[in-house]
C-alpha cells in the first residue's frame, strides 16, 4: 500500500501542468519583510509581517511557462550578488529575480526531473549546488552543481565515509563553517533501522565523514518522532511542535528548551540566523492568513534557558578482535603484494610495448579498464584528474578530454585499426551525465 501510494505521489509531482503557487517568497531579515514573485500579476511584491501585500513594480517575465512549474514545490531562494536565485528540488528548474532589471527569468534548460525532491541546495561562492534527496523510490547522496555556461547541473564526485542518502529534512548546511551535517536516510531500509548515522561533508574537500551513530529509541523516547532538523548556525533544531529540542554536534550534547518564549519552536514555524539572533517567524492563526509572529533568541539567551538531556549520538569504538582481524588481512595483503610484484615484473617487458606510444594520461586509463573490466565506465571528472587539468576552468577541461580521446583513438586506429575504440554513452545512473567506454575488441587487445 505504501509503495502504492508512494508511486502516485512521485507522479503527481512529475508530470507537468499548470501552477497553482504563484508566488516565490522569501524572508528579507534586511529589511524585516517578507517577499515574493507573484506569478499571476507579474508582479514583484513585498509586506510587513503583520501588513498586506503591497506591490512594489510589476515584473518583465523571460522564459517562464508556468505549465512547467509543478503544482505543489517548495522553491529554494539564495542571494546570489544582487539578485536572488530559486531553484526547485526534483525538476531541477532554476529562477533569478534581478531587481535593478525588474525582471523574473528562467535560467537552465533541464528537461530531465524526478531524481532529488527534498535535496540540500544553496549558494556557496557563487555557484549553486544540491546535495543528495529522493526520487524513483530511493534516496542519493549525489553532489551536483548548476553550470551558468551550460544551464544544467554536473556531478562532482565525492569521498570518504559515504550516507546512505541525505534528504533536506534531515541535512542542513553550514556556509560559513563550509560543512554540510546529516542525518542519514534511506528509502528502504530506514523503517526498519534502529540506528542512523549523523555525517559531516567537508565543502573544501567534498570528503564525507561519519560522527556516529544515533539511536531511534532514545529520539522517540524524548517524544521526537522523527529525527528530521534544521541547522541554524551550529546547532540542529529538530522539527517535531513545541517541544524545544536541539543538538550541538560538535560537543555531542542534545537539550531541551525551557524558557519563556513556548512558541518559539511551532512546527509551523522557519528559523533563520541573522548575526548572532536566531529568528522565529509563523503565520498567526488567530489573525488573518496574512498576519505573521516574529520573535527572536540569541545563542546564549538559548542555552542559558536550557538543560541539557544526554549525547546525541554514540561513536564506534573497534574491538580487540577486529584489531586481529585488520592485522591478519594485512600480513594477507603483504604477502599477496610480494607475488604480484614478481609476476609484474615478468610481465613488463611485454607491456612496456603497448604503452609506448600512448598520449598522457592513456596509461592511466587503460589501466583502470585492466582493474576493473571490459564493461567499466569512466566519467569526465576521472579523465580530468588523469590529464592533470581538474584545477583549470571548466572550457579547458573540456577541450583537454576532447583532445585525449582523439589521440586516443588515433592510437588504437593506426596500432590494431580499431576504430572509436573509445566512445561515449549516457549515464545509467543518471541520463544527464556522460560515461567513455572502451569497445570490446581494445581490451581484448590487452
Amino acid at each position: 500500500m505504501k509503495v502504492f501510494l508512494g508511486a502516485l505521489l512521485f507522479l503527481f509531482l512529475s508530470i507537468p501542468r499548470v501552477c497553482a503557487i504563484s508566488e516565490f517568497e522569501w524572508v528579507d531579515l534586511q529589511m524585516m519583510k517578507i517577499c515574493r514573485i507573484n506569478l499571476v500579476k507579474s508582479q514583484f511584491e513585498c509586506k510587513e509581517f503583520r501588513g498586506a501585500w503591497k506591490s512594489v513594480y510589476p515584473l518583465i517575465l523571460e522564459g517562464i511557462k508556468p505549465e512547467d512549474i509543478p503544482a505543489v514545490c517548495y522553491p529554494v531562494s539564495s542571494p546570489l550578488k544582487n539578485t536572488m536565485l530559486f531553484s526547485i528540488p526534483g525538476t531541477g528548474q532554476v529562477y533569478q529575480f534581478n531587481p535593478s532589471l525588474k525582471t523574473f527569468k528562467r535560467l537552465d534548460e533541464t528537461f530531465f526531473r524526478g531524481y532529488n525532491f527534498y535535496a540540500v541546495q544553496f549558494i556557496r561562492k557563487d555557484s549553486l549546488y544540491s546535495m543528495g534527496g529522493e526520487g524513483f523510490w530511493r534516496n542519493s547522496n549525489l553532489f551536483s552543481y548548476f553550470d551558468f555556461k551550460t544551464k544544467e547541473w554536473e556531478e562532482i564526485k565525492t569521498a570518504g565515509e559515504l550516507p546512505r542518502g541525505i534528504m533536506s529534512l534531515s541535512g542542513s548546511v553550514n556556509v560559513q563553517k563550509n560543512k554540510i551535517i546529516a542525518i542519514e536516510t534511506d528509502a528502504t531500509k530506514e523503517y526498519f533501522d534502529k540506528t542512523l548515522g549523523l555525517f559531516e561533508f567537508d565543502l573544501n574537500s567534498h570528503t564525507w565523514s561519519k560522527m556516529g551513530n544515533i539511536d531511534l529509541q532514545e529520539i522517540k523516547d524524548l517524544k521526537q518522532s522523527t529525527a528530521n532538523f534544521n541547522l541554524i548556525g551550529d546547532l540542529m533544531f529538530f522539527s517535531d511542535p513545541q517541544q524545544g529540542l536541539f543538538a550541538d554536534p560538535k560537543e555531542n550534547k542534545i537539550y531541551r528548551y525551557q524558557g519563556p518564549k513556548k512558541l518559539f519552536f511551532l512546527i509551523e514555524a522557519k528559523l533563520y540566523l541573522r548575526g548572532d539572533m536566531i529568528y522565529s517567524i509563523y503565520r498567526n492563526k488567530n489573525k488573518s492568513e496574512e498576519a505573521f509572529q516574529v520573535d527572536s533568541l540569541s545563542f546564549s539567551e538559548l542555552k542559558k534557558d536550557s538543560i541539557t538531556l544526554g549525547n546525541l549520538y554514540h561513536t564506534e569504538s573497534k574491538t580487540s578482535w577486529e584489531a586481529l582481524t585488520y592485522l591478519f588481512l594485512g600480513i594477507l595483503l603483504a604477502i599477496s603484494i610480494y607475488y604480484n610484484l614478481k609476476y609484474l615484473k615478468r610481465r613488463k617487458d611485454k607491456t612496456e610495448d603497448i604503452f609506448t606510444d600512448l598520449p598522457l594520461g592513456g596509461v592511466e586509463f587503460i589501466a583502470l579498464y585492466k582493474q576493473h573490466g571490459e564493461h567499466h565506465e569512466i566519467g569526465t571528472d576521472e579523465i580530468s584528474v588523469m590529464l592533470g587539468c581538474e584545477n583549470k576552468a571548466f572550457d579547458t577541461q573540456r577541450q583537454y578530454r576532447a583532445q585525449f580521446i582523439i589521440s586516443m583513438n588515433q592510437y588504437f586506429y593506426s596500432k590494431y585499426r580499431i576504430k572509436d575504440a573509445i566512445y561515449r554513452k549516457n549515464s545509467t545512473e543518471d541520463k544527464r551525465f556522460i560515461k567513455y567506454c572502451l569497445k570490446e575488441e581494445v581490451f581484448l587487445k590487452l
